[in-house]
Order: structure tokens, then C-alpha cells, then sequence
């Protein structure tokens, strides 16, 4: 399969919520370090195999970054943070590609359409 585009995710350790588990995943994958109050819910569901999913929005910024480091090698994890443009719908959905999970996709068009309405597709 190679390399894919997916948001930062991972199960919820027993005796955490699902924003501190939310927020743990953000500090392993990404380096970002928030406080959960700022995580804002954006769906919950459940998967076909029955396990419950929560979908988060954030916005970070520089001052959110503490460590660059990506992933946890005890995990198997090969992660590279991947920056896309809002500015312009169009080509971040061209610089995804293929490579994008659907929940990425989903995620993108739920953004455009919730938080930044004033920006068209072209």
C-alpha cells in the first residue's frame, strides 16, 4: 500500500476518556501537547466491528509543539506529519492524492464545510 495520509488516531488506554486518550495520541504521533478542554467533538459512532469511534477538531499552533519526535518505536509507527494548504480546497485535495484515508477526506470536507465555509471548492 505505501505510504498513506491519515489523521492522528489510536485506542483509548483503560481508565482514560476519550479526550485524554485524544490528546495522549496527538503527543505520540505529532509532538503537539494541548489541554483536552480545547478537543472539540465532532462525531461519535460505532464501526461495522462494533467498536466506538470519536472524531475530535483542534487547532494547534508552534507554541502547541514540544517534541519532534512522531510516533512510537515500540509501536512500529513511521510517521511524518503532512501539511496541507486551506487556503485553497482544491489543491489540498489534489495534494492528497490517493494516498488520503476516507475518514482524511471526510474529515477535510467536514472542515470546509463547518469551519470554513467562506472558502469554495474550485
Amino acid at each position: 500500500m505505501g505510504i498513506t495520509i491519515e489523521l492522528c488516531s489510536g485506542f483509548i488506554d483503560k481508565g482514560e476518556t476519550p479526550q485524554d486518550g485524544a490528546v495522549r495520541e496527538l503527543h505520540e504521533e505529532t509532538g503537539y501537547c494541548v489541554n483536552k478542554n480545547r478537543l472539540e467533538s465532532v462525531r461519535t459512532s460505532v464501526s461495522p466491528t462494533g467498536t466506538t469511534n470519536h472524531l475530535f477538531y483542534l487547532e494547534v499552533s508552534e507554541k502547541d509543539k514540544v517534541s519532534n519526535s512522531y510516533g512510537l518505536d515500540h509501536e512500529g509507527e513511521d510517521i511524518e506529519l503532512f501539511y496541507v494548504p486551506i487556503s485553497n480546497p482544491g489543491e489540498m485535495i489534489q495534494k492528497l492524492g490517493d494516498r488520503a484515508s476516507n475518514i482524511a477526506y471526510m474529515s477535510i470536507y467536514w472542515f470546509f464545510h463547518e469551519k470554513n465555509s467562506k472558502i469554495t471548492f474550485k
